[in-house]
């Protein structure tokens, strides 16, 4: 559960970056609620979200759904 925060925090710091030039009131209130310190979003490549495919077939297994 705390890496699944961190991805949030993580993708909430990269909108609040990406939005302070139309909305810096909305950034700053964003990065005061991620509270920006070490531990609180991903820092390392080793919390890197990922998806794992099966061994075999290795392919999206919601291909197979829409197919």
């Amino acid at each position: 559960m705390a890496n699944w925060k961190k991805f949030a925090n993580a993708l909430r710091l990269r909108i609040a970056l990406r939005i302070t030039d139309r909305e810096p009131e909305l950034a700053k209130q964003t990065l005061a609620e991620i509270n920006i310190e070490v531990g609180n979003y991903i820092n390392s490549n080793a919390e890197n979200a990922k998806l794992t495919y099966k061994a075999t077939p290795n392919q999206n297994p919601v291909s197979n759904i829409l197919v």
